[in-house]
């Protein structure tokens, strides 16, 4: 047996005060605190008797799934006075007693040494914490934590511009500046696709950014993780669609050696038609308008008033469309300004215009400078430039299958027809033939050296190797898409959610027969 020590630190540190005891902030406005580590293990307040589980990645088999779930860490801490402290209510956010800089958010990491190797395998921040009543009871505090995709996907999508000519990797880091907290570390790949447009779709009303990383990760074909390392426990990872499709070795190779294999072979998951779907762009080449005002404005001496507009496609053809730049407002042609309710301008010359343009939402500002009360007449118009998507191009193709369902795969940023036919006819050889699938495999680290280190450093978006004597899987390739670990009494139990990994050999160029060729002669 394998040996496993674990360290779940937790960060109780407080604010760092200036010379005026104020809080200290970071050039985006956050709060830098005193990041002072606790082993709360180490101090006996991990409770042994409640299991430590935490999974990251994407616990789904599904390819359209390219972004990682918010992955969650579950402990139990010793709420009584047996703790480090002596206090009961030392983990009650209530209590008298409860211990320092303990709350939500407080950042929480896992360690895990085993085989002479060192992990730093997960980082979050306390999303709910749960202490059990009872006095003379269990006295235990339950708490969950969230990593990094849990801000991903409680940020707002507010604050993006349409932008051009840009990767996958560098949407993503665009991306990253409108998060309330940035993930420890990034590793990009960069990007196989320059888009002519990107990040024109959204509704900045009600999407995050975890559903626009989905976007990114769907147009390029890549992957996104928080991956654990020996230097970092959340680095923001993206894996390329070359480096998911060409041939590489695996990390880990699991041969009869797993204590659970969920493996079959079944005739509702067969797809008989793939579809891809592009979306080619129409841009603007002149200026049209694309919001008028249905209500006067009136506005007091020095009053300002500030709105948001939702542009509108003047053909009437897009329900929303986002603006790549907008004309300043000209008196007489975009507006009049009147001291006369209903008709009139001659205050023109007084009303102060100007917005703040957020690809699908311009912020107005409008200021009275004038020594009266002005009226801003119906019909002011904001001009610009804007990109509308129309009919997007459906590249179709027959796996061969006589039944299934039929797969749809959408590239929102994607306008290259070609990308999207050579995506269709590589996903429809994966399902030209039934196949079995592994939708997760199991294994005790303990076990020996070889397994506690795949337990320790497969992160999600490796490619590991099955082999099963019993169900006949021989040397098959597979991605590692979510990992769950279980951690109680030392014993590590780790499950692997897997998808095929259907990797090419040779050269992977879109849009040349040289794709065609190799996917032929795989």
């Amino acid at each position: 047996m394998t040996s496993l020590t674990v360290a779940l630190k937790m960060d109780f540190g407080g604010h760092i005060l200036d010379e005026a005891s104020r809080f200290i902030t970071d050039e985006a406005d956050r709060y830098i605190l005193d990041q002072s580590f606790f082993d709360v293990n180490a101090d006996g307040d991990l409770l042994n008797t409640v299991p430590l589980s935490y999974r990251k990645g994407v616990m789904s088999n599904e390819l359209p799934d390219r972004v990682g779930d918010v992955g969650t860490a579950v402990f139990g801490l010793n709420n009584s006075n047996r703790n480090s402290a002596g206090l009961a209510g030392y983990y009650s956010p209530e209590h008298g007693n409860v211990r320092a800089g303990f709350g939500l958010d407080t950042i929480i990491q896992i360690e895990l040494t085993g085989a002479a190797t060192t992990i730093l395998d997960f980082r979050g921040r306390v999303s709910i914490i749960d202490p059990e009543p009872g006095q003379y009871l269990s006295r235990v505090t339950n708490v969950t934590a969230e990593d990094w995709f849990g801000y991903a996907t409680d940020t707002p999508l507010r604050g993006i511009t349409v932008q051009t000519s840009k990767r996958d990797d560098q949407l993503l880091t665009t991306l990253l500046a409108l998060a309330p907290v940035q993930p420890d570390a990034t590793d990009f790949d960069t990007g196989d696709d320059t888009y002519t447009y990107a990040l024109h779709t959204e509704n900045s009303d009600s999407q995050s950014l975890i559903s626009v990383m989905q976007k990114i990760t769907e147009s390029g074909f890549g992957k996104l993780f928080v991956r654990g390392s020996t230097t970092s426990a959340e680095t923001l990872t993206y894996i390329n669609r070359t480096n998911t499709l060409l041939t590489s070795s695996p990390v880990a190779t699991l041969d009869n050696s797993m204590t659970g294999l969920n493996i079959t072979r079944n005739k509702r998951r067969r797809v008989k038609t793939v579809i891809v779907r592009t979306y080619p762009v129409q841009a603007d080449s002149s200026d049209v308008v694309l919001w008028v005002s249905q209500q006067e404005i009136a506005l007091t001496t020095g009053q300002s008033v500030e709105f948001d507009v939702f542009f509108r496609d003047p053909d009437g053809k897009a329900v929303r469309v986002a603006a790549t730049s907008l004309l300043a407002a000209v008196a007489g042609t975009d507006f009049n300004f009147s001291s006369v309710s209903g008709s009139g301008s001659d205050l023109n010359s007084s009303l102060s215009v100007s917005y703040n343009l957020q690809a699908d939402i311009a912020t107005v500002t409008l200021t009275n400078n004038s020594g009266s009360t002005g009226y801003l007449l119906v019909g002011y118009q904001i001009r610009g430039k804007a990109t509308y998507i129309y009919e997007p191009h459906s590249s179709v193709v027959q796996t061969g299958q006589t039944t299934g369902e039929t797969m749809l795969i959408d590239m929102p940023y994607q306008d290259d027809v070609f990308v999207g036919d050579d995506i269709a006819d590589l996903v429809a050889t994966w399902y030209a033939v039934d196949q079995s699938y592994i939708d997760s495999v199991s294994f005790v680290g303990n076990t020996n050296d070889t397994l506690m280190g795949y337990a320790l450093t497969v992160q999600p978006g490796d490619l590991i190797e099955i082999t099963e004597t019993q169900t006949g899987i021989t040397s098959g390739t597979y991605f590692v898409q979510g990992i769950e670990k279980n951690i109680q009494s030392g014993i590590i139990r780790v499950t692997w959610v897997t998808i095929p990994a259907n990797q090419i050999s040779g050269v992977f160029i879109l849009d040349v027969s040289a794709l065609d060729v190799d996917i032929l002669g795989a």
